[in-house]
Parts: structure tokens; C-alpha cells; sequence
């Protein structure tokens, strides 16, 4: 039974309440380690484990009041994504806790510009991923998180923009600032430029 069916089964009043527990436990099994994995990762460096779960299980509960809105046009991954994403995001302005990096950031990123290719080979040590911490909680939020499920969770821009409800246009712009930010804020910061030894 594929998710569509699953959803149509949630929504109808005439099915029994355990069989529809039944079937939602399938949903949770299939999507709580990779949603846990997205959520984990995004509060991350100071969100915890414990963080994470709680969020993970609060999605799944506003999945599940919110069922009989939900619409087929969409799939349950996004869906669920979507919730689980923007909790995280209130978790994270919630705590002032700085956003997550992640090393995938660097094929992204890299262009002709030398300072970017010297920057990202260095990152991988201790001392310069504190710094993309710091270059990261500089973003707008939306940036953040356009960039972050565009590298972190591999999504296509019409995912992200799906997921966060926006139009394809949009993530690109959001996309394409995060990336004009990221590298002003290396070239201008000099003592950054210092540290990086450019």
C-alpha cells in the first residue's frame, strides 16, 4: 500500500481507529529516521538528540490533526518535511542557537574564485569549521534553509520551494543571495582573510 492509499484510508470517518493506527505507524517507520536525520541536523551545533526526537514526534502529531487537509498534490514526504523543517526553524530562533554547516557545502560553492577553493579545502579543520558556523548564523533564515536542504538533504529547487511553500523563482534568488553572501563576507572579513592566510 503506497502513501496515496494510506492518506485516503486517514481520511475517511467510516475506518476503524485502530486499523488507521495501524497505517500511520507505517508512515512513521517509513519517514522518522530520515525526518530525524533533517531535523538533527539542522538545530545542530546546540540542539540535541533529545531535541530532535521531541520535534520529530511533534511533526508526526501535527501530521496527523492536520490529515484530513492535506491534499494529494503534494507527497507525504514533503509534507512531512515541511512540518518538521519549520519547527525546526522556530526551535533554533527559539534557543538564538547558531545554524548548523555542513561539509557538502563546498562543491556548492566553489567557482573560479580562488579565495572560495582555499577556503573550503581548509574547512575541513577544526579551527575554519567554527568559522562556517559563524558564516552560516549570518544568514536570513530563509537563505539558511534554501542552502541547507538544497546541500544537506540533496533536494532539487523545486522541492525546496515546495516544501517551503514558495514559488521556484524564489529559492533560486535565495540560493543564489546565500552564495553572493557567504563569499562577501570571506573577502571583507579581514580577519578571517588572516586566519585563511589569503
Amino acid at each position: 500500500m503506497n502513501d496515496e492509499e494510506i492518506v485516503k484510508i486517514l481520511q475517511n470517518d467510516d475506518v476503524s481507529n485502530n486499523e488507521k493506527e495501524s497505517l500511520f505507524k507505517q508512515l512513521v517507520q517509513k519517514y522518522e529516521k530520515d525526518l530525524y536525520s533533517t531535523i538533527y541536523n539542522y538545530i545542530l551545533p546546540k540542539g540535541t538528540k533529545e531535541d530532535a526526537e521531541e520535534l520529530v514526534i511533534e511533526t508526526f502529531v501535527r501530521f496527523y490533526k492536520s490529515i484530513k487537509n492535506f491534499k494529494l498534490q503534494t507527497t507525504v514526504k514533503k509534507y512531512l518535511y515541511r512540518i518538521g523543517i519549520n519547527l525546526a526553524i522556530n526551535f533554533v530562533k527559539s534557543k538564538k542557537i547558531d545554524f548548523i554547516s555542513f561539509e557538502e557545502i563546498k562543491d556548492e560553492l566553489q567557482d573560479e574564485n580562488s579565495v572560495d577553493d582555499e577556503f573550503f579545502e581548509k574547512e575541513k579543520q577544526n579551527e575554519l569549521k567554527k568559522i562556517v558556523y559563524e558564516l552560516f548564523s549570518k544568514l536570513p533564515e530563509k537563505q539558511r534553509t534554501a542552502l541547507y536542504l538544497v546541500i544537506y538533504k540533496k533536494m532539487s529547487y523545486e522541492e525546496v520551494a515546495e516544501v517551503l511553500n514558495t514559488s521556484l523563482s524564489s529559492v533560486e534568488s535565495l540560493i543564489f543571495r546565500a552564495k553572493q553572501n557567504l563569499k562577501k563576507y570571506i573577502l571583507k572579513n579581514k580577519e578571517l582573510k588572516e586566519k585563511l592566510g589569503l
